[in-house]
């Protein structure tokens, strides 16, 4: 058991151990002891205890929160030991540790706008500093660009806004590359210092030119630092922008959502191919047409689930945008994304269990000659639509479509014309197909399918709807007539057929919904309007 004590260096608290601290102590009060002559000791103090505060940082971890004697020793590696700059034996490690100074200042480099010798912003002697290169020829780059139209001007302001200048010693060494060592860092105070005192000797000198040189440069700077300030005044507003976009979209986006789960409202939800369906009437078909049986609220949670946490992480990225809240309780967001996961895994499982129950397509089919129609013209028209009130023939399924307590009725029959290949009388063959996860599945179905129609003397009528029982579910039940024609006998197609027809061939080509009103012929060539002009 050790004890241990807090301190604060350069901003931030640390609990250090007690034998830890007092070497960290001795350690600074050579360091300074070393320094005491120089010039602005107290920044070479504060410069060092900055580079100490990063490098205890850069250790400790959430699994180890103590700075001990090993962390020290190891700041003391790093900033060089005082013996070495007090006892005069600085000579000795440098020859021993060219190498690893070599390699060091490679890999400390940073990039850094450099204050001490810029013209405007510092941005070119930055750069000349990280990349060696004198900052003559960056600026004469940036000149070249400006005058080229390769837009110079904007990406150096650019540059200057994400580029920080390097204010400490420890940021200066590393903008160099130069090992940030406690020497280093005193070395390069005092270089600080020297400098000054030689610009204040030269102003001292042309006080007169200089004036009008840093007036001109400070008015050039201040330009830019204007423009750059506008730049990121422009860039915030876009960001918000951003954020109060994303929590509007995600608002409506999710109130839609709740009113989908709840029933609520008429307006419509989704879109399948042209069929458009109203909210109240996705829970019913939802239901009957997902398997297992009873999934779909759990279906339509999880749905929720996957579609809308992304949503509330978009809302609370607009949050976090506009005012700066942030979440605090940890786990939460590994909880939420277990729970997306969940989800989804909810709607594979679903979505491949009702894929199986459709794997399989069974038809029943039923023919019936009609021997007792007298002539050679038959009538046919629709019987009256009892369900649906139709206005076109692109009317959505979800119109046509009715779910009742016990069966299901679609407004989905199809009707053809065909000419018969051998009998001389008319003939109705009826079609009745289902899915199923097996084929028996789908032939059960498929004969639950009710249809009727009617022949009385030459007038044939056609139920315009099937049914079938609520038990069957919704499996792509369908039902198509074919009416089949001998050669030389006509069909007459009342207009209350014009939903019904469904691509029907004929000489004219003409569409189905024109073909109604009219007589059309079993001729050899295909069936044909005879007193139809305008389609010969």
């Amino acid at each position: 058991m050790k004890k241990t004590i807090s301190i604060n260096i350069s901003g931030f608290a640390f609990i250090i151990e007690e034998d830890a601290y007092a070497q960290l102590k001795k350690y600074l009060d050579t360091i300074r002891s070393y320094f005491t002559t120089a010039d602005g000791v107290d920044e070479i103090m504060t410069d060092i205890e900055i580079r100490i505060a990063e490098i205890f940082r850069e250790r400790l971890d959430s699994k180890r929160e103590v700075v001990d004697s090993t962390d020290v020793d190891e700041v003391i590696s790093i900033l060089g030991k005082p013996e070495a700059f007090v006892d005069g034996e600085e000579p000795a490690r440098e020859t021993s540790t060219s190498q690893e100074s070599s390699s060091s200042r490679k890999r400390n480099r940073r990039l850094f706008r450099d204050g001490d010798r810029k013209t405007i912003g510092g941005v070119a002697s930055g750069i000349g500093a990280y990349f060696g290169v004198d900052p003559v020829w960056i600026r004469l780059l940036f000149v070249v660009l400006a005058i080229g139209g390769l837009s110079g001007v904007p990406i150096y302001i650019i540059l200057w806004i994400i580029m920080p200048e390097a204010r400490t010693a420890a940021e200066k060494l590393e903008m160099h590359g130069e090992p940030v060592t406690a020497e280093n860092i005193g070395k390069k105070v005092n270089e600080t210092f020297e400098s000054v005192k030689k610009n204040v000797n030269d102003l001292a000198d042309s006080e007169t030119a200089a004036r009008v040189s840093n007036d001109a440069r400070n008015g050039i700077e201040s330009f830019f630092v204007f423009l750059g300030k506008l730049i990121l005044l422009l860039l915030r507003a876009i960001v918000k922008i951003v954020g109060i976009l994303l929590i509007f979209i995600t608002v409506i986006v999710l109130v839609s959502l709740l009113a989908a789960f709840m029933g609520l409202g008429s307006f419509q939800l989704i879109t399948v191919g042209s069929s458009q369906f109203p909210i109240h009437m996705l829970h019913q078909i939802g239901a009957l047409a997902i398997s297992p049986p009873g999934a779909w609220p759990f279906l339509f949670i999880a749905s929720i689930v996957v579609v809308g946490l992304p949503l509330l992480g978009l809302m609370y990225a607009g949050i976090h945008i506009l005012f700066g809240l942030k979440w605090k309780v940890r786990g939460v967001g590994a909880g939420l994304f277990i729970i997306w996961l969940i989800g989804l895994g909810m709607l594979i499982f679903t979505g491949i269990s009702t894929g199986r129950d459709f794997q399989k397509s069974q038809k029943v089919t039923e023919s019936v000659p009609l021997r007792d129609v007298p002539g050679d013209t038959l009538h046919i028209r629709a019987m009256p639509d009892v369900f649906f009130e139709r206005y076109d023939d692109d009317d959505d399924f979800a119109d046509l479509i009715r779910i009742e307590s016990d069966k299901i009725v679609l407004g989905t029959m199809r009707l053809d014309i065909v000419e018969h290949p051998r009998d001389t009388v008319y003939e109705v063959v009826v079609t009745r197909s289902a899915h199923g996860s097996d084929k028996q599945l789908a032939h059960r179905r498929a004969e639950q399918i009710s249809y009727s129609y009617q022949i009385i003397g030459k007038e044939l009528s056609l139920q315009p709807y099937i049914e079938f029982p609520r038990e069957s579910l919704i499996r792509n039940q369908r039902i198509k007539v074919e009416v089949r024609v001998p050669a030389g006998k006509s069909v007459y197609l009342d207009p209350s057929l014009s939903n019904l027809l469904y691509d029907v061939k004929n000489v004219s080509n003409t569409y189905d919904r024109d073909m109604v009103g009219h007589t059309w012929t079993m001729l050899s060539e295909g069936l044909t309007c005879l007193q139809c002009e305008q389609y010969r």
